[in-house]
């Protein structure tokens, strides 16, 4: 049975991107309200860190290493939305990437039997600490390692584990666990609020599992709930990804806002759900029946790679992007059974040879 409060959750995380990447100016008075909204990776994070113990008790790791391998180079297609020479000049780790490499991180402990590695939240934290101001060099892939970089594996690998940590314990130590963070946020006396996001400090890190403990407490017992917009949000939450960016920008740019308002959200809110609820419908009699062929992820992936290769128009590089990630986000379910047919016949070929 589907767990609803994971969905609420990551529904959540989702209006929190809203304001978090709202293309116009956040005024003063907001700045609690955006300083919180830009947590919600450490939201987001750990439920996937959680949604990944359900998905290794239903698949094998081949199954998830193919995935998951495709899952990151798609990814792309968002990375193009903020660093639009994602290959050429801008290769750096995103939000997809980060995810498909904490997942194969974590289904490989759990299927090597590793039972208290949850524990070890700590440490991409405490060797970000250590190496990210040591290590000078801008070695290949720094920037899916440590920062400079966006969502790099130290310290954003610690969000994840400390999801799965929530998870297998109990509601009375998970209530201990969050008082020692309140606790230490004490210590760092609101120093926290001034920490930067992409080279964070302990107290931002502190306070990014405070804020998800004391959320996955409160909707923890709550299996059934069930607010329409959020938990469709939730349940959508790779579709809400890329949608929210191309409704809000074109939004901002067609009416020609500048300055956020309670308005502007609600607008936009209601304008991201109305497009995914359209695109949903459309992509039933188009390309779902396409996307359980190889040959359709072949074309999205091929297109994905030569893109930021075959123009230097940034325009064409943004649509196009969107409409692969639209196209990816609406279909991944498909690929993920797609991969487990082809899996199990090559198995099945295997045993033929071999007799």
């Amino acid at each position: 049975m589907r767990d609803r409060s994971l969905d609420f959750l990551k529904g959540v995380a989702c209006l929190m991107m809203i304001l978090a990447h709202a293309p116009v100016q956040i005024p003063p008075s907001w700045g609690l309200c955006f300083f919180i909204a830009n947590m919600a990776p450490a939201v987001f994070f750990p439920i996937t860190g959680i949604t990944t113990l359900y998905q290794i008790k239903k698949r094998n790791l081949k199954v998830l290493f193919c995935f998951y391998a495709i899952f990151f180079v798609l990814g792309f297609s968002y990375n193009a939305l903020w660093h639009t020479f994602y290959f050429t000049r801008d290769l750096v780790s995103d939000i997809l990437q980060i995810v498909a490499i904490a997942v194969l991180i974590i289904a490989v402990f759990e299927k090597a039997g590793f039972k208290d590695y949850s524990y070890m939240f700590l440490v991409p934290l405490l060797l970000h600490l250590l190496l990210t101001n040591t290590v000078t060099s801008n070695f290949f892939l720094r920037e899916f390692i440590m920062p400079p970089g966006v969502f790099t594996l130290l310290p954003w690998l610690g969000f994840f584990l400390y999801g799965v940590y929530m998870y297998k314990h109990s509601l009375l130590a998970n209530i201990i666990n969050t008082i020692i963070l309140l606790l230490l946020l004490i210590l760092y006396n609101g120093k926290f609020f001034s920490s930067d996001k992409w080279n964070m400090d302990a107290s931002y890190f502190f306070a990014s599992l405070f804020l998800f403990s004391m959320l996955f407490i409160v909707t923890r017992g709550l299996k059934n709930v069930e607010v329409p917009i959020i938990n469709y949000f939730g349940r959508n939450s790779l579709m809400f990804l890329y949608t929210h960016i191309l409704f809000m920008r074109k939004y901002v740019r067609y009416f020609k806002l500048s300055q956020a308002s309670l308005t502007f959200f609600i607008i936009s809110i209601i304008g991201v759900y109305v497009f995914m609820l359209i695109a949903t419908r459309l992509n039933e009699f188009t390309l779902a029946r396409l996307s359980n062929n190889v040959a359709f992820w072949a074309i999205l992936l091929v297109n994905v790679i030569i893109l930021p290769f075959a123009t230097k128009n940034v325009e064409i590089i943004v649509n196009i992007s969107y409409i692969i990630g639209i196209i990816f986000a609406l279909n991944y379910h498909n690929l993920m059974k797609l991969i487990e047919t082809k899996l199990q016949w090559f198995s099945k070929s295997d045993k033929m040879d071999v007799v």
